[in-house]
């Protein structure tokens, strides 16, 4: 298989990245769109992964700020 997010997940997996936050407007792909988008994140090298439709909730979340 040599797909692009292949070799970003095995850079990606020898890093200290602790959590990947996707941003996505939910107008342009819609509701089916955003379950696909959720359901393809078990495929992330980095977990938790998690998609949101606003900037400040992704940082939110990201920084641990969302549980403060």
């Amino acid at each position: 298989m040599s797909l692009p997010y292949i070799e970003w997940g095995r850079v990606v997996s020898k890093s200290q990245i602790e959590r990947v936050a996707f941003v996505v407007d939910p107008g342009r792909v819609g509701r089916a769109g955003l379950v696909v988008l959720n359901g393809m994140l078990r495929l992330s090298p980095v977990q938790p992964a998690r998609v949101f439709a606003t900037l400040s909730e992704a940082q939110a979340w990201s920084t641990g700020a969302e549980s403060r």
